[in-house]
């Protein structure tokens, strides 16, 4: 991944967006096989849930701005 990613950039640069990048893949991949083992049931409860986290993230935002 480190050869792949580092073409033009010192090594501190790469090395720091190769972790960032491994990090990404082991994330993604971990997500997924937790995802696959999900009943339909859960899944549906998380994706309520998520909808609910960002609404209540929006409405702070919004309230933030409308206090400034």
């Amino acid at each position: 991944m480190y050869e792949e990613l580092s073409t033009g950039k010192n090594f501190e640069e790469s090395w720091n967006y190769t972790k960032l990048a491994f990090k990404d893949t082991l994330f993604n991949q971990a997500y997924d096989v937790i995802s696959h083992e999900l009943t339909e049931v859960d899944f549906q409860f998380l994706y309520e849930m998520s909808k609910i986290i960002i609404l209540v993230q929006l409405s702070k935002k919004w309230v933030k701005a409308s206090n400034t």
